[in-house]
């Protein structure tokens, strides 16, 4: 039982605050302590990413989005968010060189 965590702790934190902006912010900061910032941000970027491929058959149109919406984070974002800006912008460059190489 040496792997096992408490994570009773989280608990308290997870449910604390006073409006509903308090509760996301709570789950985004306990599960990304849990999980680790990277594996969130992952699994976040690419649950929008599915959606999107299954909707036009192609990643061309998704990671040409994800390409201009990591540019505009680039330019406008706090460096708080710089692991989702380059997540998004990876995910969108090598979305579209794989296209391009399937496609051909």
């Amino acid at each position: 039982m040496s792997g096992f965590q408490n994570y009773g702790q989280y608990i308290s934190m997870l449910f604390s605050g006073d409006s509903v902006w308090d509760i996301i912010y709570n789950f985004v900061i306990v599960y990304s302590m849990v999980t680790g910032e990277f594996i969130f941000w992952s699994f976040i970027i690419l649950m929008s990413l599915v959606p999107g491929y299954i909707t036009t058959g192609t990643v061309l149109v998704p990671c040409t989005t994800y390409l201009f919406i990591g540019g505009f984070l680039v330019a406008v974002a706090p460096p708080e968010l710089s692991m989702p800006m380059y997540i998004i912008l990876v995910v969108g460059i090598s979305g579209i060189l794989y296209h391009f190489f399937t496609k051909r």
